[in-house]
Formats: structure tokens, sequence, C-alpha cells
């Protein structure tokens, strides 16, 4: 329970900080609006299917939403070892160790 909040909470100050930059860049005119990229993560996490992480216009956002899609995948296969298509060391490691604590002993391989 513990991780999840963690993953949950890493991933929000992830996006909160970004809301900052994509402001700026959007400004700019470089990225899309917060909304469309919130949008676009929610359908990603729903559908897990990361094509909809690939259509936000932010690389922080796209990246966060690609490896919270890959946590979902591995939640649902109850497979830890999906979660090495994380390339980032530590959530990876809590990917790993929060589908192996959510994953019923009766599915564990």
């Amino acid at each position: 329970m513990f991780r999840k909040i963690l993953i949950i909470s890493l991933i929000i100050t992830t996006f909160s900080g970004c809301s900052l930059i994509s402001k700026i860049s959007q400004k700019l005119g470089i990225t899309m609006p917060i909304e469309e990229q919130n949008k676009l993560y929610t359908q990603a996490i729903k559908t897990k299917d990361e094509k909809y992480c690939q259509k936000i216009k932010n690389k922080n956002t796209e990246k966060n939403c690609q490896y919270s899609v890959v946590f979902e995948q591995a939640k649902e296969r109850h497979d830890p070892n999906h979660c090495a298509n994380i390339f980032v060391a530590p959530i990876q490691g809590l990917c790993r160790e929060s589908v192996i604590t959510t994953t019923p002993l009766s599915t564990r391989s």
C-alpha cells in the first residue's frame, strides 16, 4: 500500500512540476495544453496502451505516462519482470516491489 502511494505521489509531483514548465512552453507555443495532456495520460492508463502517451507533446509527461502504462500492464499480468521496460532504476524497483506485493500467492510463478 505504501509503495502504491509512493508511486502515485511520484507521478503527481512530477506531473505538477511539469505544469509550470508546460505553462511556459505553452505560452511559447512549444507544447499542447495541460488539459489535453491529462486526457491522453488518463486514456493511456485506462486502456494500458502507450500509443496515447506518444501523442503527448511534452517529453517528461510522455515518459511518465509510459512508465505508468508499463506499471499498470505489469500489475495486470502479475509479472514483475515486465517492469524491466522502465529504464529508471528507482521507479523500476518500485514497480517490481509493488507488483510482487500486490500479486496473490496463487498466481505467482
